[in-house]
């Protein structure tokens, strides 16, 4: 018989003392780290034994990273849909600012209408890649957003 783990949500989050921190949220509770990011990633987590309500604590991004390179016209469709070039024998990259970034919850700020008046509803999954992999099944894949981590 097969046991389930319970996934375990991380949050980054400004304390009341104004330090930064990673914790675990429980509920309405989110129990402290003194893990950084990198522990965290690979899974080394060190509880402090604090523990906060969760609307004691201002709820941060997820990450700051130092770039964020993204794939573009990563299926047929999108291609035709967006007037992209078909079948490119590389793929076509492009950035985004960090302040596209936000926290659970956040309000989404458009740009002003002299700017653009095109904004565009589009998901993204970010991957921090630290195992290996296999027999993943083709049909299953999305298009991926890459966050690149300097460490």
């Amino acid at each position: 018989m097969k046991s389930q783990q319970k996934t375990q949500k991380f949050v980054r989050y400004q304390h009341p003392n104004n330090n930064i921190y990673y914790g675990i949220l429980d509920g309405n509770e989110i129990i402290q780290l003194s893990s950084n990011f990198n522990e965290i990633v690979n899974d080394e987590l060190k509880y402090d034994g604090i523990i906060l309500k969760y609307n004691e604590v201002k709820i941060l991004e997820p990450v700051i990273p130092s770039k964020i390179v993204n794939f573009g016209w990563t299926y047929a469709a999108h291609v035709k849909e967006t007037g992209g070039i078909e079948n490119l024998k590389e793929p076509f990259l492009f950035l985004k600012p960090q302040s596209s970034i936000i926290p659970d919850q956040a309000e989404i700020i458009l740009p002003p209408r002299e700017l653009t008046n095109q904004v565009e509803l589009e998901g993204e999954v970010a991957l921090i890649i630290g195992k290996r992999g296999k027999k993943y099944k083709r049909r299953r894949c999305v298009r991926l957003c890459f966050w690149v981590y300097d460490f």
